[in-house]
């Protein structure tokens, strides 16, 4: 009996000392967890504050804005087989970049060849509403939509190679009534309404309805005219005669009025610095996380300069003049 208890003893004894080594190791292991923990929160705050002072904070900034590829106005619009520049997303770093009480003026870096209608203007006149310098640079190609978006900025430069103006509508579609009569293939819809599928792929235009919708095209062909007229301080007259839809090198947008002078960022950043009273300015770059041109894209761009192939071939084959299209709903 005697021993039976100094066994239990024993045995308590020892339950005893493992409970009390278990707490002490779920003590030591919370105590670990809330170091971690805290060090991590001091980490991220420090480098957060740290990061914000140093990007927003320190000197005064230029903001450069990168606008290359088809405007669209959403991100999953395809257009030219390839997704560009989000209008909405542009107007939204337009209004960051304003808001920065450290950035002084607005570098937007132009490579598009345009884009919707409503995307393009949605974006110039984000850019007539700041109340901060802006500059525009066109690379290698800033024409129709794109540069109705550069004629609102104070400024325009572009290379006397660069491809502008554009001023013109596209509102053309394919067209398949040919290929389903030589098959044999039917269409039929029902609709309310006697205009309601104008402009469906499977029917030819009436004449009436060509002219309806030439004619909503001639309007905002002429909304573009006078947009670009405005901005630029030209004549809408003087501009209408630029506008039958035609590109112009650098070199001759100079000379009749559509940019202001010849260079690139370099000029575009002395230039900002000019317009904003300011000795230097720091660039620093707001993205908008768009999708840059397809290879395609840049071939069609750059076809119209091929070697033994006539300006006119290449445009027929090319992206340049398709550059604003009519929305449909």
């Amino acid at each position: 009996m005697a021993r039976f208890n100094a066994n239990k003893k024993f045995q308590e004894e020892y339950l005893r000392k493992m409970s009390v080594d278990l707490n002490k190791q779920k003590s030591v292991s919370t105590g670990k967890f809330k170091t971690v923990l805290i060090v991590l929160v001091v980490l991220w705050l420090a480098s957060f504050i740290f990061g914000k002072v140093l990007t927003t904070e320190v000197g005064d900034k230029v903001a450069v804005i990168t606008l290359e590829g088809p405007i669209t106005g959403t991100s999953d619009t395809l257009f030219f087989s390839s997704q560009g520049v989000d209008s909405q997303k542009v107007v939204k770093v337009l209004k960051a970049a304003s808001e920065a009480k450290n950035v002084k003026a607005i570098i937007l870096e132009i490579n598009s060849p345009g884009g919707t209608v409503v995307a393009s203007k949605e974006i110039a006149d984000a850019v007539k509403e700041l109340d901060k310098p802006v500059v525009a640079v066109i690379r290698e190609i800033g024409t129709s939509g794109a540069y109705w978006v550069a004629s609102a900025t104070d400024y325009i430069y572009a290379d006397e190679l660069s491809l502008t103006g554009s001023i013109g509508v596209n509102g053309g579609y394919l067209e398949f009534s040919g290929f389903m009569d030589k098959y044999g293939v039917g269409y039929q819809e029902l609709k309310g309404g006697k205009f309601k599928d104008a402009g469906n792929p499977y029917e030819a235009l009436s004449e009436e309805e060509k002219k309806i919708l030439q004619s909503k095209i001639d309007v905002i062909h002429e909304s573009f005219i006078k947009s670009v007229a405005e901005n630029r301080g030209m004549e809408f007259n003087e501009v209408k005669k630029f506008s039958e839809g035609l590109y112009y090198l650098g070199v001759e947008a100079k000379e009749i009025g559509l940019i202001d002078d010849f260079g690139g960022m370099k000029e575009a950043k002395k230039k900002a610095e000019e317009l904003a009273h300011v000795d230097k300015l720091e660039e620093v770059q707001y993205k908008t996380k768009g999708n840059a041109f397809s290879v395609l894209d840049l071939i069609s761009a750059k076809s119209s300069y091929g070697v033994g192939r006539g300006i006119g071939d290449s445009l027929r084959s090319s992206n340049l003049q398709n550059s604003i299209i009519v929305p449909k709903a």
